[in-house]
C-alpha cells in the first residue's frame, strides 16, 4: 500500500496542501505545487508569518517582512519527478522530519516487517475524494511506537488525509492533478 501510495504521489503532476501541528509546536503550512519545478507555501508559527515561491531553481522568500531572492543548489521542489531527496521548502516527508518523526519508508519497513502493522478502517471522503482508511503501527525497536492514519484514494492510489497519533499533526492533501493551479514569481 505505501509503494503505490508513493508511486501514484511521484507520478502527481500537481497538488495542493495543508499541514496543520497543534500544540507547543504549534505550526501550519500551506503549499501548492505544479511539476517540474514550481511550488507556493504559506506558513506560520509562532505568530510569525512567512511565504515562499520556487520557480525552476529560483527562490523568493517573504518573512518578518524581509524579502529575499536567491538559487537553490539544485532542482527541490518536493515529491516532483527529478526531486533531490532533502527538499529546502519541504517536502511531505521533510515536514514530518521537522515536527516529528517520518512516516517509515518502504526500505524501513522491509528491514522490520515485523514491526509494521496495517489495520484496514472504513471508507472516508476528504476534500470530496473516496478514500480508504488505514491505521500503521510502527513498533521501531531503535526508536519508539509511532501510529499513523492515512487515507488513500480508492481509485488513485493517492493521500488525502494522513496524521500522526499523539503528535497532533495533520496533513490533508487535494487537487491532485489539477490544471486550475497557478504559481508565478511574486509581483513586488
Amino acid at each position: 500500500m505505501l509503494e503505490h501510495m508513493a508511486a501514484s504521489r511521484h507520478a502527481a503532476t500537481s497538488y495542493r496542501m495543508k499541514l496543520v501541528q497543534s500544540g507547543m509546536s504549534a505550526l501550519e503550512i500551506e503549499r501548492e505545487v505544479i511539476c517540474p519545478g514550481r511550488e507556493h507555501m504559506k506558513f506560520s508559527q509562532h505568530g510569525e508569518v512567512g511565504e515562499t515561491t520556487a520557480i525552476d531553481g529560483i527562490l523568493y522568500g517573504k518573512s518578518k517582512g524581509h524579502r529575499e531572492k536567491k538559487r537553490l543548489p539544485t532542482e527541490i521542489i518536493g515529491d516532483c519527478p527529478g526531486a533531490s531527496a532533502v527538499d529546502a521548502v519541504g517536502t511531505f516527508a521533510d515536514m514530518f522530519a521537522h515536527t516529528s518523526p517520518t512516516l517509515p519508508d518502504v526500505g524501513e519497513l522491509e528491514k522490520c516487517k515485523q514491526c509494521a502493522k496495517f489495520e484496514k478502517g472504513g471508507v472516508s471522503t476528504v476534500e470530496g475524494n473516496p478514500c480508504q482508511e488505514w491505521k500503521l503501527t510502527f513498533n521501531d525497536p531503535w526508536t519508539s511506537r509511532r501510529i499513523y492514519h492515512l487515507c488513500v484514494g480508492i481509485s488513485d492510489g493517492l493521500p488525502y488525509r494522513i496524521t500522526k497519533e499523539g503528535g497532533s499533526i495533520e496533513i490533508t492533501y487535494w487537487d491532485w492533478n489539477s490544471k486550475s493551479i497557478r504559481i508565478n514569481p511574486p509581483t513586488n
